[in-house]
């Protein structure tokens, strides 16, 4: 049974679940209830649109079994690219099937893209093989930045909605600048936030730093970051779960930087 949650947000999970109801009204195949099996790699493709000046960005996956929807977040350098467009690329459109994205962008070069594989009535839900799996055009704005797309997050689903392909930056702590930051900082995008939000923060000296989440009571919640880092810009996500990967009630967060010179938290809303 697929309750909803009236939260007045559009995302990815939204778009999963009119994904599976979808599929279950066309009648189309889905697999087995099994787990999915793994995809190979991700890759990008990157090369100019003759005759427009854009650089368009492919992204690539390898021998994947059974994908049906998926959600990835892209970090680009939005002083050096404009975003144009998102497209689905031939994979998810191969055997007569047709394909769903919602983007949302960010001023800070954050770009998040949800896609979906809608099946015709009898078809099959789910795709297998290689091949382009989105394409991204953007406008340059300087010479350089064409090479610098980052994959922050990955998330490859079957019709069933068994994982296929999973990476988040979580996982990673993601150094964006090489400059020295003069002070430090602490901030997250989006603010409130229903699945996840992305926390930034600049790193003056090399050091150990400690990023957690705490409750209005000051009781741990999840540590994002504990490890000693270069000078630098950072950032590091947090999905809305405990230590123990349950997601945690709504309500007032605090996000808290502690280091041996300096202590800095911001308070950040949970929304389901």
């Amino acid at each position: 049974l697929l309750t909803p949650q009236v939260d007045a947000v559009v995302n990815f999970e939204d778009l999963f679940v009119f994904t599976r109801m979808w599929n279950w009204y066309h009648a189309a195949a889905t697999g087995g209830a099994g787990l999915a099996k793994s995809a190979g790699a991700l890759r990008w493709e990157i090369k100019p649109v003759e005759g427009t000046g854009r650089m368009r960005a492919s992204l690539m996956l390898d021998n994947v079994h059974d994908l049906a929807m998926g959600h990835v977040l892209v970090d680009y350098p939005a002083s050096a690219l404009q975003f144009e467009k998102a497209e689905a690329g031939g994979l998810l459109n191969s055997d007569g099937g047709d394909a769903a994205l919602l983007v949302e962008k960010d001023a800070s070069g954050l770009l998040d893209v949800s896609f979906s594989r809608l099946a015709g009535v009898g078809g099959s839900a789910n795709v297998s093989g290689s091949g382009e799996l989105l394409r991204l055009d953007f406008q340059p704005l300087t010479n350089a930045g064409a090479n610098s797309l980052r994959l922050e997050e990955v998330d490859l689903r079957s019709a069933r909605n068994a994982q296929v392909w999973v990476k988040t930056m979580v996982d990673d702590d993601m150094n964006l600048s090489a400059a020295q930051p003069a002070s430090w900082t602490l901030s997250s995008y989006p603010n409130p936030f229903n699945s996840r939000t992305t926390i930034t923060f600049d790193v003056p000296e090399a050091g150990d730093v400690r990023v957690d989440v705490v409750n209005v009571l000051g009781q741990s919640v999840r540590t994002l970051q504990d490890k000693n880092l270069a000078a630098g810009a950072y950032k590091v996500a947090w999905d809305g779960k405990d230590e123990t990967g349950e997601p945690v009630v709504t309500g007032m967060y605090i996000i808290r930087l502690r280091t041996n010179d300096a202590q800095l938290s911001r308070k950040i809303l949970y929304l389901k």
